[in-house]
């Protein structure tokens, strides 16, 4: 986890880095309405927080951490500080009610905006005053620079983020189902090619154990057959000894 996300009171959990990324995800989306954007990026805060059932955060708590990411001083910078402090620019660069705000990190201007909730040190004190300052940001009406259009975008970037994130989660089981399948129809491959190079070496065992009786089954049949010849011409020789034998 980053050194900013690793800061906190006592009581009060720590930003985590997937926070950090998402606060600065919808400061991006909402650029346009400038330093009026606090109360719908609480808005959409809070309904993420609690799809993720993860601590709710004021309207308040988000603007002082956004603003300590900006001056922050830590060393070597965080990538999500740099992208933070191309953010204030942008939004610093749309004029609002209040006009230009030029000292971004002191502690009268979080005490004097209008959109600030409540909580002690620019933090929440507990979950109920996080959710009371999110039902007052609610309740107050939009400022003029929030037209329909632009909250059409931002609920399209939403819809099209939400999408993103099932279609790659969706991607990422089905490629690790094929992996697996592959992997395993790999294994049985390598499995049946070793088979069969042990039939193969019984195989030829055998056929070195079978071509020598081949070959003494040949010579006994030889012999067998010398022998018949032999047992038929004695047959002959004796029959035609009793013949001599009658006729004398």
């Amino acid at each position: 986890m980053s050194e900013e996300a690793a800061r906190g009171r006592a009581g009060i959990p720590n930003f985590s880095d997937e926070e950090i990324n998402y606060l600065l995800y919808l400061i991006e989306t909402n650029a346009s309405l400038g330093l009026e954007l606090w109360p719908l990026v609480a808005s959409k805060y809070a309904k993420w927080s609690q799809a993720q059932a993860i601590y709710p955060r004021s309207l308040k708590s988000l603007k002082n951490k956004f603003d300590k990411i900006v001056n922050s001083r830590v060393t070597p910078e965080a990538p999500f500080v740099r992208k933070a402090r191309q953010l204030w620019k942008r939004i610093s660069a749309y004029p609002t009610g209040r006009g230009h705000e030029s000292n971004i990190g002191t502690e009268e201007d979080l005490q004097e905006s209008p959109m600030m909730g409540a909580g002690r040190d620019g933090e929440d004190s507990t979950p109920h005053v996080a959710l009371e300052n999110l039902s007052s940001s609610f309740q107050n009406p939009a400022p003029p620079m929030i037209r329909s259009e632009d909250r059409t975008v931002s609920s399209a970037v939403d819809q099209f983020r939400i999408i993103m994130d099932y279609n790659s989660k969706a991607f990422t089981e089905v490629f690790k189902s094929q992996v697996n399948t592959s992997s395993s129809l790999a294994q049985q491959v390598m499995q049946a090619h070793q088979d069969i190079l042990v039939l193969k070496t019984e195989v030829s065992e055998l056929k070195r154990t079978i071509t020598p009786m081949v070959s003494d089954f040949r010579e006994l049949k030889r012999d067998t057959e010398l022998i018949s010849s032999n047992i038929d011409r004695l047959v002959e020789t004796v029959g035609k000894l009793r013949g001599s034998e009658s006729n004398g």
